[in-house]
């Protein structure tokens, strides 16, 4: 017969129940919740900006009637105003706060014209991204936002509008 080994302690150790000595686990809050809390926290903050975004909304909404091209005077006033942070080397702080104010992650690298689009639109993905790629293809070859309404009419692939 084989003798089992009894499990030894090394000196001064001692055996700890399991759980002993863990810690609290800390409450887990939701990505869902923290983004609602950011949500509540901007719109106290940026409440200017809240009703900028949200008159560009109406706007859009307004805009979408008019035909086929409608969309591109709300995507001006979108423009103009990132136009006007980029000059006044405020633009990733706005991008973000827009991203907040919307109830959306906007992540480092993203395109910041998607965060900006998808806070005055409820349209899906694939038009916000087509909206967005016009915006940021203008806005890397700086062009003015009196002038973006021709360059987006010059640049148009198909299937982009």
């Amino acid at each position: 017969m084989k003798r089992s080994k009894k499990r030894r302690l090394s000196p001064g150790a001692q055996f700890r129940s399991p759980g002993e000595n863990l810690r609290p686990k800390k409450p887990r809050v939701l990505a869902a919740d923290r983004r609602r809390i950011e949500r509540e926290q901007a719109e106290e903050k940026f409440p200017v900006l809240a009703e900028k975004l949200a008159a560009i909304r109406s706007g859009l909404l307004g805009n979408l009637a008019k035909g086929r091209y409608g969309y591109r005077d709300s995507l001006l006033e979108v423009y103009e105003l990132a136009w006007k942070w980029a000059r006044e080397d405020k633009f990733e702080k706005r991008v973000n706060a827009v991203a907040k104010l919307s109830g959306r992650l906007h992540r480092k690298g993203a395109n910041p014209f998607n965060a900006l689009i998808a806070a005055v639109t409820e349209r899906d993905n694939r038009t916000v991204s087509r909206w967005s790629q016009q915006l940021n293809e203008a806005f890397e070859r700086d062009v003015v936002p009196k002038k973006l309404l021709e360059h987006i009419a010059q640049n148009v692939r198909s299937g982009d509008d």
